[in-house]
């Protein structure tokens, strides 16, 4: 989506967690779009590619809910709102140049895949996606989701910036010190039936629930699944907790 014209800025600023005034042209920074109540529209990639010339990039079918959520609090601004589908290219790796807005994930986004780079399936992105942590928008990321649980306040809010849709339950929570529960990563060691180990299926431990599964994939080298799920924060990483019959060990992202 990209905001244009002479408001386009001051609009953003008053919209999202992320400093818009202070992103240099050219410069990406991730950000929160937050309902007034302070739970997440979505995540969005910020670039500032003018003066007065805004991109926000979030995940494919999330264009039209960020306009929607942002013309919702547009009244009499200059800046009009578009959205349009990208096709982006992830280089992710050691060897991947730097520049990229995730901290745990190295590398950058581009719109052509350059030469000498060796392209993967989607199943594999989405894996390693899963390993490192990265939340996405529809998995991760609903509308019901605080953003202290996502583990993304440190890249993605700004604390000193002014007032923006959200930032009362953002600042309240940060100043108490924590949720009810984090985004962990989890790991099987043995390959369960997918059926049964999938998206939505609940995280116990003691047999008492402790979570829910967001996001699901096999390794690609060795036997196993790698998962993302939201825990009760008294479950520390390093414990073991149970999908069925399943074991898997929580892991800090």
């Amino acid at each position: 989506m990209r905001a244009d014209g002479p408001d386009a800025t001051k609009f953003l600023q008053s919209q999202l967690s992320q400093d818009i005034e202070k992103l240099p042209i050219g410069a990406t920074k991730l950000s929160f779009l937050l309902h007034p109540q302070g739970r997440i529209v979505a995540v969005v990639q910020v670039t500032r590619k003018g003066e007065s010339e805004i991109e926000l990039l979030t995940d494919r079918g999330f264009g039209e809910p960020v306009r929607a959520a942002l013309e919702r609090f547009k009244i009499r601004t200059k800046c009009t709102l578009t959205t349009e589908p990208v096709e982006r290219f992830a280089i992710r790796g050691p060897l991947a140049p730097e520049g990229g807005v995730w901290a745990t994930w190295p590398g950058i986004d581009v719109v052509a895949v350059p030469e000498g780079i060796d392209e993967v399936e989607a199943s594999v992105f989405e894996m390693v996606r899963i390993e490192r942590g990265i939340p996405r928008n529809g998995a991760e990321i609903e509308e019901k989701t605080l953003p202290a649980e996502t583990g993304l306040v440190d890249e993605a809010v700004n604390f000193t910036k002014g007032c923006y849709v959200g930032q009362e339950l953002v600042e309240r929570i940060d100043s108490r010190g924590h949720v009810n529960r984090r985004l962990r990563g989890l790991d099987f060691d043995e390959d369960p039936p997918e059926d049964r180990v999938a998206v939505g299926a609940t995280i116990s431990a003691n047999d008492k629930s402790v979570g829910i599964l967001t996001s699901v994939a096999r390794r690609v080298v060795g036997p196993g699944l790698v998962a993302l799920g939201y825990l009760r924060r008294e479950i520390e990483p390093g414990s073991v907790v149970h999908v069925g019959a399943s074991a898997a060990t929580v892991r800090e992202l």
